[in-house]
């Protein structure tokens, strides 16, 4: 279950107008996998972009980045991506995301053996 964090920790620190109290406040669970999630499928979407050209200077470095690190697997590499930000959004499931991650990155390396 996600944490809820109300005003655990603050201190006051003089400021112009008097006292202002700084409250740190925490991101719920579910928010940071969403946005673990978002930034897998957007990474994933840039890749596969990158493979027709059409995203741009940044597109192009991951490109000949990848593709000299990864050869053939780079055009495994976008499914893979966008498929574990899917994995990130499905609720209640979080270590299984984790665990998409993990068994992705083993896939891929066992396709670059192959």
């Amino acid at each position: 279950m996600a944490k809820k964090n109300t005003d655990e920790e603050f201190e006051e620190t003089p400021s112009k107008r008097g006292y202002k109290k700084n409250i740190k406040r925490e991101l719920k669970e579910e928010a940071r996998y969403s946005i673990w999630g978002i930034a897998f499928i957007v990474f994933g979407i840039l890749t596969l972009l990158s493979v027709f050209n059409m995203a741009g200077v940044v597109g192009d470095f991951i490109f000949r980045a990848f593709s000299a690190l990864f050869g053939l697997g780079y055009y495994i590499l976008p499914i893979l991506l966008v498929y574990i930000g899917y994995s990130f959004f499905e609720k209640g499931k979080f270590e299984v995301a984790r665990l998409h991650a993990i068994f992705s990155t083993t896939t891929l390396l066992s396709i670059l053996g192959i």
